[in-house]
C-alpha cells in the first residue's frame, strides 16, 4: 500500500537493479507524474487514455526488446528468488563474514567460446557499476578480439548454495610481447556484494 515512487525504489532495490531499469505503465495521470518527480530514473510512460491502445504503446516503447536471449536471461525468476533467499539469510546472520561463509560460494573462470559470446556482449553492453573501463563492444567486435592472436577474453560465473547466478563477470587482456595489459574487467552488479 505504499506510493507507487515509493513501490518502484523498493522493487528496484529487491532486483539489485537501478531504477533507470524500470518501466511505469499506470493509467492514472497523478501516479504518472509522481513516479515521474520522485524517481527520475524510471521511464514513465505516457499512457493513452483508451486501453485499446496499450499494447500499440508498449510495443512502440522498444525497451523491452532484446538482440540475443542468453542462458541467464531465460532464467532470471529463478535469479530474483535465489538473491530474495540470500537476502533474507544475510539480514539473520550475525555478521558480515558469517554470511558470506555460509553461502559457499564458487567460482568458475574460463575463456569465452560461441556459447558464452552472447552473454559477454551482454555483460559488456549493460554492467555499469564495476566496470573498468566501461568499454562498450558488440559481439562481432568480442567474436574478432577472441579469434585474435593478441587478446583473450575470459569469464567467471558463480555458483552458491542457493543456486547458479551463471556468467557475471568479464575480463578482457591484450597480449603483445609476454605483457598482459588489462583491457576490460567488470563484474554484475548481482554479486559485487558477495
Amino acid at each position: 500500500w505504499e506510493d507507487k515512487a515509493t513501490s518502484c525504489r523498493r522493487i528496484a532495490s529487491e532486483l539489485n537493479v537501478g531504477l533507470d531499469s524500470l518501466v511505469f505503465f499506470d493509467d492514472n495521470p497523478v501516479e504518472r507524474a509522481w513516479v515521474a518527480e520522485a524517481c527520475p530514473e524510471v521511464l514513465v510512460v505516457d499512457v493513452p487514455a483508451d486501453a485499446a491502445r496499450y499494447v500499440q504503446t508498449l510495443q512502440a516503447l522498444h525497451c523491452f526488446e532484446t538482440a540475443t536471449l542468453s542462458r541467464e536471461d531465460t532464467e532470471r525468476t529463478s535469479l530474483y528468488r535465489a538473491n530474495a533467499a540470500r537476502s533474507a539469510v544475510r539480514a539473520e546472520a550475525p555478521s558480515l563474514e558469517d554470511y558470506l561463509a555460509s553461502l559457499g560460494t564458487e567460482l568458475e573462470l574460463g575463456e569465452a567460446d560461441a556459447t558464452t559470446l552472447p552473454r559477454i556482449a551482454q555483460l559488456v553492453g549493460k554492467s555499469n557499476q564495476l566496470n573498468m573501463t566501461t568499454r562498450r563492444r558488440t559481439e562481432s567486435e568480442l567474436a574478432d578480439l577472441v579469434a585474435s592472436a593478441t587478446h583473450r577474453v575470459f569469464w567467471a560465473r558463480v555458483r552458491d548454495r542457493f543456486g547458479d547466478s551463471g556468467l557475471v563477470g568479464v575480463a578482457i587482456a591484450r597480449c603483445e610481447d609476454q605483457t598482459w595489459e588489462l583491457d576490460t574487467f567488470l563484474l554484475s552488479c548481482r554479486v559485487i556484494k558477495r
